[in-house]
């Protein structure tokens, strides 16, 4: 697309931004000093979306829309090249917020890895739209601003911050359905680069641990249950929200032991929630009975339910200690296994009531020794 000359002309642009703000922010910084540089940057960025999708707006029902789209070309292309000091169009930049949460919903690989780069036309309204994990830039052709974004404008130069708002319901659903629209599309690794990346994975575990590839996987192995809970008996749909999702990572173990026990839970979890109607409402009896009986006795109750693919004891204890819970759970893990088949998965809950309120701690056994927790 560009000639040896422009590319070192935008080269410039792009190390600036890369050092002072893509970087930064992944580092944790949320404040940014900028001068023009940055609008340079935005500016080369949405030229390139335009130029991209050009002939597509084109041959679209949209193309009564080309002619302002030829005027923001000419003057983004005389704003980079410095044959005029102005850009009417805004570029805004919006962050798009960490693995909690952020301004925009929708797939987390899209949100935090994907490069996207097009133009909108809808109805009357155009824009440029480009891309970068965790971040966009966005140009307003017509209109000529944006309404609802605070704290997203480039200027000449100033601060800006990751405290942004964006109340712009056109455009969330451009986003969402370019997300949807996105992912089917992306290759992923060959077979080669799949086993090139398995075998450094094995090298260094904890690398891996802390990557934001692996806090993805993570994200959306929960996002994925949620969306398989409804329908459940409430008391198996507590079992799967609260006690495995809502879990609290052992702070005195090593990471590795607790990403081994996050899986090793989640795959529990995940038979629980592919159980059948009759299967799960048969498991809803089981804990209610246990309950029930604890509570008109005043003692500890238990029951162990099983399915082809699956083993659960539950267990109701009143004011044990969570050193008593443990032992009690390693014992029930260490019984079942020796009459289970190694590739059916078990997991253990241990409810304390305590008059006001009830707490769970709960293990599981998974596959191999690695995963059992």
């Amino acid at each position: 697309m560009l000639c040896d000359r422009c590319e070192e002309r935008f080269s410039k642009h792009e190390n600036w931004f890369a050092s002072n703000i893509f970087h930064a922010f992944n580092n944790g910084s949320r404040t940014f000093e900028y001068g023009r540089n940055l609008g340079l940057f935005a500016t080369s960025l949405v030229w390139r979306a335009l130029k991209h999708s050009y002939d597509e707006v084109k041959a679209s029902p949209d193309n009564h829309l080309v002619p302002l789209i030829d005027d923001a070309e000419r003057c983004w292309r005389d704003f980079l090249m410095g044959k005029s000091q102005t850009n009417p169009y805004e570029n805004h930049l919006l962050f798009l917020g960490d693995m909690e949460g952020g301004i925009l919903d929708g797939d987390a690989r899209y949100q935090f890895r994907a490069v996207d780069a097009t133009l909108c036309t809808s109805g009357n309204r155009v824009f440029a739209y480009a891309k970068m994990p965790h971040m966009l830039v966005v140009a307003s052709i017509f209109p000529l601003n944006m309404e609802g974004w605070k704290g997203t404008l480039i200027k000449t130069s100033g601060r800006m911050t990751a405290s942004q708002t964006m109340d712009d319901a056109g455009f969330r659903e451009f986003y969402s359905n370019r997300a949807r629209a996105a992912l089917p599309c992306a290759l992923g690794p060959s077979d080669e680069q799949a086993r090139t990346r398995l075998e450094k994975a094995l090298k260094d575990p904890p690398r891996v641990l802390k990557s934001q590839m692996y806090q993805i996987w993570r994200k959306e192995a929960d996002e994925d249950l949620k969306s398989k809970v409804d329908g459940l008996p409430p008391t198996v749909r507590e079992l799967i929200e609260r006690v495995i999702m809502g879990a609290v990572a052992d702070p005195e173990a090593r990471d590795e032991y607790n990403q081994g026990a996050f899986w090793a839970s989640r795959h529990v979890a995940g038979r629980l929630a592919g159980l059948s109607g009759d299967e799960a409402c048969e498991l809803d009896r089981a804990i209610v009975e246990a309950v029930d009986e604890s509570t008109s006795t005043g003692k500890s109750a238990r029951r162990a339910w099983k399915t082809d693919s699956l083993r659960v004891v539950f267990m109701v204890h009143h004011g044990a200690t969570r050193e008593h819970q443990h032992s009690r759970i390693r014992r029930e893990i260490e019984s079942l296994r020796q009459h289970t088949p190694s590739e059916i998965p078990i997991g253990v809950f241990s409810m304390n009531d305590e008059g006001d309120g009830h707490s769970f701690e709960s293990g599981f056994s998974v596959c191999s020794p690695k995963l059992s927790h």
